[in-house]
This record gives C-alpha cells, sequence and structure tokens, in this order.
C-alpha cells in the first residue's frame, strides 16, 4: 500500500497547494475584484479532493497503481508541454525581434525593444514628465461618479509600441490627440471612432486625422478617437465635446471587427455590449439632456486617468519579478494557452445589430441634424477579410449594419471595402505586417490611401 500512501499525499498537497494559492490570489492579491475568474481554479482544487478520498476509500491495488501512473504521466505531459511552450515562444520572440529590426531598417526608423511602461521609466529618469495614454474603456467596469471619455491633458503621451517604433504625441487641452490649437479653429471634420480613428501605434501627422489636415491646408480637423471606444462611448464624447468644436462633419469611424460585440473577458472589455452595462454611460441614451460636464472637470479625468496607469505600472512592476522557475511550477504558458483558447472563442461572438445600435444612431442623426451638422459614417472592414483564406461574412450583421445606415437619409455611408478594398490586389499592403501573418492597423500606405479616398469623396459632395 505504499503506492497509495503516496498518491494519497500527492493529492492532498495539490489539493491545499491549489486551493491556499487561488485564495490568495483571488481574495488578497485582487482583492475578491475578479473572484469569478478564479472560479474554475477552485474547481480543479476540488476534483483533486474527490481524487483523494476516492484513494483513501478504495481497495483494489490494480486500481490505486492505475490512478498514480495516470497521475504521474498527467503531470509528466502537462510540464512537457510547459518547457516545449516556453522554448517555442523563445524561438518566436527571436524571429520576431529579427522581423522588426529589418522591417525599422527598411522604414528608416530606429528599432526600439521597450513597451511603453519601460518608455515612462526611462523618461522619469532623464526628468521628463510623460504618462501613458488611457484608453476610456479602461474605465468601464469602475464604480466612479465621473466616466472619462478621454486621456491626460496637455501631456507628453506614450501611446504605443507594438512594431519596434515608439509612438508618442503631446495631448490637448481635453487629453485627445491633436495640435491644442484645432480647438480655437473652424473645425471641417471631428472625428469619432476606435483604435483606426485614435491612429494606433502612428505618429500624430501620420494618422488618418494627421492626414486630412494636411489636405486640408494644415488644421481645421480634430480627432476625439481612442481605442477601444464602442458606439455609446463615441455618442457620448458627441454630447459632450461637440459644441467647443465649431464642427461643420462628423466622420464617424465604426470597425465591424468590434465594435458591437468586443472580446468580452475580465481583462479587456470593450464594444456597446460592454459599454452598455454602464450606469453612467446609459445616461446618454435614456436622457437627452444629460451631461457629464466633461468640459470643466479635466482635472478630475486627469486624477481617475493616474489611479489608473499607477494600477497598469504596479502590474508592469510585478510582472517583472515573476520567477522564470515558478512560472514553470504554476504552469504559467500551459494556462495561457488555455485562457487566450477561451477568450478565441468569446471572440467569435457574432456582431449582431441590435436596438440599442439604431438607438444611438438615430440619436446622434438626429443631434447632428438639428445642428446642421453633416453626418459621415465610415465603415471599416475586418482585416480576416483580406488575411484569411476562410471567412464568413455571414455570420455577422456586416450587410445589415450598412443597410440601416443607407436607410437613414442624413447619414452619408463610405464604405471602405466597396469602395477601397475590394479593388485592391494585395490589401494586406494597406496593414502594418507585425509578424509573419500577424496584421493589425494601418500602415502609412494604408493611412494614406484611406483619409484621401475619404477628403476626395467628402470634397465632390460638399465642393470643398
Amino acid at each position: 500500500m505504499k503506492i497509495k500512501n503516496i498518491l494519497l499525499i500527492i493529492l492532498s498537497l495539490l489539493f491545499l497547494i491549489i486551493l491556499f494559492y487561488t485564495f490568495y490570489r483571488s481574495e488578497v492579491y485582487h482583492e475578491g475584484t475578479i473572484r469569478k475568474f478564479y472560479l474554475k481554479y477552485y474547481l480543479i482544487a476540488g476534483i483533486f479532493l474527490i481524487l483523494a478520498i476516492f484513494v483513501k476509500n478504495i481497495k483494489n491495488l490494480k486500481i490505486v497503481k492505475y490512478v498514480f501512473f495516470s497521475t504521474v504521466f498527467l503531470f509528466s505531459s502537462v510540464y512537457i508541454i510547459q518547457i516545449s511552450i516556453i522554448f517555442k515562444n523563445a524561438v518566436k520572440e527571436n524571429n520576431k525581434k529579427e522581423f522588426r529590426i529589418n522591417y525599422s531598417k527598411k522604414n528608416n526608423f530606429d528599432y526600439d525593444a521597450r513597451n511603453k511602461f519601460q518608455i515612462l521609466s526611462d523618461l522619469k529618469l532623464k526628468n521628463v514628465e510623460a504618462v501613458v495614454a488611457i484608453d476610456p474603456y479602461h474605465h468601464l467596469k469602475d464604480d466612479n461618479d465621473l466616466f472619462p471619455l478621454s486621456s491626460f491633458s496637455n501631456k507628453l503621451t506614450i501611446h504605443c509600441n507594438e512594431y519596434g517604433r515608439s509612438v508618442s504625441y503631446q495631448s490637448d487641452r481635453y487629453g485627445f490627440s491633436n495640435p491644442d490649437n484645432e480647438w480655437d479653429n473652424q473645425t471641417d471634420f471631428l472625428i469619432i471612432g476606435d483604435r483606426f480613428a485614435h491612429g494606433d501605434c502612428m505618429p500624430q501627422e501620420k494618422t488618418i486625422a494627421g492626414n486630412l489636415r494636411k489636405l486640408n491646408g494644415g488644421n481645421g480637423v480634430l480627432n476625439l478617437g481612442f481605442g477601444g471606444n464602442g458606439p455609446l462611448i463615441e455618442f457620448a464624447v458627441l454630447r459632450e465635446y461637440l459644441d467647443k468644436s465649431k464642427a461643420k462633419r462628423v466622420l464617424w469611424f465604426y470597425c465591424e471587427t468590434n465594435d458591437l460585440v468586443g472580446p468580452g473577458d475580465w481583462v479587456k472589455n470593450e464594444g456597446l455590449a460592454a459599454e452598455l452595462k454602464n450606469n453612467i454611460l446609459s445616461n446618454y441614451i435614456d436622457d437627452p439632456n444629460f451631461s457629464q460636464n466633461l468640459i470643466v472637470k479635466q482635472d478630475k479625468i486627469n486624477k481617475l486617468n493616474q489611479e489608473k496607469l499607477n494600477v497598469f505600472i504596479e502590474n508592469f512592476e510585478k510582472q517583472k519579478k515573476q520567477n522564470f522557475i515558478f512560472d514553470i511550477i504554476k504552469l504559467k504558458n500551459v494556462r495561457y494557452y488555455l485562457s487566450n483558447f477561451t477568450k478565441l472563442i468569446k471572440q467569435q461572438n457574432p456582431q449582431r445589430i441590435n436596438d440599442e445600435f439604431k438607438k444611438i444612431i438615430s440619436l446622434t442623426d438626429q443631434y447632428l441634424d438639428r445642428k446642421n451638422i453633416d453626418f459621415y459614417f465610415i465603415y471599416l472592414t475586418d482585416i480576416h477579410r483580406y488575411s484569411k483564406s476562410k471567412f464568413d461574412r455571414n455570420k455577422h450583421d456586416y450587410q445589415k449594419v450598412i443597410d440601416f445606415i443607407n436607410s437613414r437619409e442624413n447619414i452619408n455611408l463610405i464604405n471602405l471595402h466597396s469602395e477601397l478594398f475590394e479593388n485592391l490586389e494585395d490589401p494586406l499592403s494597406l496593414f502594418i505586417k507585425q509578424y509573419d501573418k500577424e496584421y493589425l492597423h494601418y500602415n502609412e500606405l494604408g493611412s494614406n490611401i484611406i483619409s484621401d479616398k475619404i477628403f476626395k469623396k467628402i470634397k465632390r459632395k460638399d465642393n470643398i
């Protein structure tokens, strides 16, 4: 019965270790804020407890041996997979680095391996005051009396570094990515949208907004976009900031990839489905007179964004201190892949048009019509249309969104798929190639061509 005792000790230890470590992570480290996320680990601990009780009461030695060797085989296999993933990731990261170094040489910029928090730390050592951009969706699950719709004001803002090119900009008086004097000019184009509107990982002057500004004589463009923005946040942005802009036209950038339903996991929750759960944002739909008066509350916005940035920095510092051996023991990479598999399933949720989306667009249409402001709906397509050999567009309500926009008499639709990408021999040439088959944001060529297409279409219609 020696094997039985050894197996009983192993299963009991696994139960206790997983139970107490899960409790520590859930209730102490994360202070109970993501308790739901850790339920599966309590379940795993419970399975080991059940196995231990089963082994203790079993009399058949053959079954005990079977359970023992099965347990040894299972754990050996999982740890072999863990170590294999580590080596595979190391090779991939090295290949990515070489790819990005070559990309930087071809595009004439210095390769920078630092992430945005490392850049922030280095700037602080040089006594340079800077911040990291905080997208509004990061506040969706906060319980505050104010919901920020912008980032830090009048700050050197580190935006991102996703392919070896660090990008930053000087934010304007309200925390958006614009030359500050644009708020004093006549605004010919006011842009709202997500990361494509914001200009993720692109120098400010090279973004769609920056290119439109050049085409428009060097001014007259306000960019109020941020990564992760969905239709409700964008409507709220208009309600809070439009009257300060002297706008003649609003360009609403709609991304078919995730504007209606975002990834939906506890780490990164964005899109209309998530925004509707926020009580403050819901007021913009329910009450036509609702306002947070954010124009006069930038100090409070800066404070809330600083609190959020402090959390991000603290998490980054904790990650740096993680022990390599301890990560192997915790099966960090295996758990990460399993978690990503779950996220992938969540991200495959169909983009379904709903009554709330229709109401937001209708309210926006009416709101802009009363102010005699032209409404342009810029339809951005899913990169998977071009990067995947099989793309099921019928799974989503892409055409229904387009049909709904076309049904609105006062909305001008610019469908970039049918009017631009569909006619290109290589649509992927307009996106930044991260590595191998990984594409993400528009590159400078893509930004230029899209800006030119939008500007010329509006110019023909409005005779500007």
